[in-house]
């Protein structure tokens, strides 16, 4: 009676540590089914990527930044190159095209061309200059100018010349350094005295100078 009532004790024993592990595995599989449905556990093959992804993204900023440090002195010399031809560009602009009549430089202009051309061999006289009125075209002001001047066949071609190639961006066309005004020939009259190409002509010329429209101004018809 005692040996069967000590194995009915082990036996209920062993039933209730069975029940009990039964209980706490499924606790535990009710446990990480869980959190795995709300992904709370780590996917560590995501994460290792991801990982090493930041890490390639680090070196690529990295590198764009040095490369912008060896970039950044000649980009900066490149910058101040291009500002200093935009401001030559427009400077040159104003000879071409100036914002308003200048008579003052024209006078000036073709001033020095005469003299700089005039010798006693081979002279080019300017005689006189007149200014007419200006008028507005649909793109410009036109100032017409007469002139009178005296000079040999050859001085006569060099300067017709001149003024065709007035308002041109070519250094190898510029006078004393800078472009000429922008012009245009409207009437040529001359007077020849004689055969010789050193025989003197007198030229008459009726030309039109250019210079920009003031805004709002209207085109006179």
């Amino acid at each position: 009676m005692g040996k069967t009532a000590i194995a009915l004790i082990q036996h209920h024993s062993t039933r209730h540590t069975h029940v009990v592990l039964a209980i706490v595995i499924l606790i535990l599989v009710v446990f990480f089914q869980f959190f795995t449905d709300i992904d709370y556990v780590p996917n560590y093959v995501q994460y290792s990527k991801a990982n090493d992804e930041l890490s390639k993204f680090e070196k690529d900023i990295d590198r764009v930044n040095n490369k912008y440090v060896e970039l950044s002195p000649s980009y900066e010399d490149e910058l101040k190159d291009r500002k200093a031809k935009q401001n030559k560009e427009d400077l040159d602009m104003q000879y071409v095209l100036p914002s308003e009549e200048n008579l003052n430089e024209l006078v000036k202009m073709f001033e020095n061309y005469a003299i700089s051309n005039n010798t006693k061999t081979d002279p080019f006289v300017l005689n006189n200059i007149v200014f007419g009125k200006a008028t507005d075209s649909k793109y410009n002001t036109v100032l017409p100018i007469r002139m009178n001047l005296k000079t040999t066949r050859i001085k006569m071609i060099n300067f017709l010349k001149f003024l065709e190639n007035s308002g041109s961006f070519n250094s190898s066309l510029f006078f004393q350094g800078s472009p000429v005004r922008l012009m245009s020939v409207d009437k040529i009259s001359m007077k020849i005295g004689g055969e010789k190409s050193t025989d003197l002509i007198a030229l008459n010329l009726e030309l039109n100078a250019y210079f920009q429209k003031s805004k709002g101004k209207q085109v006179n018809k």
